[in-house]
């Protein structure tokens, strides 16, 4: 099946929207102060995909640089969704790890790498594809524009890549009707 923006959307928000439902999973000032706010962030960040179905706006590198800003978003939270589940489970149980507003991108990557990926896999690049990216947008310097455009030549293959990396993370997230 061709991997495209809509069915993307459409399976992005069925997971986002399931736990978001599902308040009653964790303690309610957990919920209010760590999922929540994740949740509706990724609801608002995901709508953002649609720059990829706007052709008269997609050819151009601030177009390019917007849509994988807006690719690199949507995986870092992911990647707090999982952690932040991780980090629940591990409160309930009386284990406090680092609280997940407290997680950078780079944090969050090295949580999650073994976990719901491997290294040297295709999402594994993909991650440091989106790290590279963010380096360079940080820097905010014109010569750069050369290597942005580099990572975001990687563009459209990267949406195939990102809805691989939802999978692997929702197959791997604690459903309580998987016990």
């Amino acid at each position: 099946m061709e991997v495209t923006v809509s069915n993307i959307e459409e399976r992005s928000k069925e997971i986002i929207y399931y736990w978001k439902d599902l308040e009653h999973w964790v303690p309610k000032e957990c919920y209010e102060k760590v999922v929540l706010p994740n949740l509706d962030r990724h609801i608002q960040l995901t709508s953002f995909l649609e720059i990829w179905g706007d052709k008269n706006k997609r050819n151009n590198i601030e177009s390019h640089c917007l849509a994988y800003s807006v690719l690199a978003e949507l995986t870092e939270s992911w990647l707090r969704l999982a952690y932040c589940i991780y980090y629940v489970n591990c409160e309930m149980k009386e284990i406090h790890p680092n609280e997940p507003e407290k997680m950078s991108f780079s944090d969050l990557t090295e949580f999650a790498r073994g976990k719901y990926w491997g290294k040297e896999t295709e999402i594994d690049r993909f991650i440091e594809r989106l790290k590279s990216f963010i380096k360079y947008i940080e820097k905010e310097d014109k010569r750069l524009e050369i290597c942005i455009l580099r990572i975001v030549t990687n563009l459209y293959s990267d949406l195939s890549i990102y809805k691989e990396f939802i999978e692997e993370i929702d197959i791997r997230l604690p459903y309580p009707e998987r016990g």
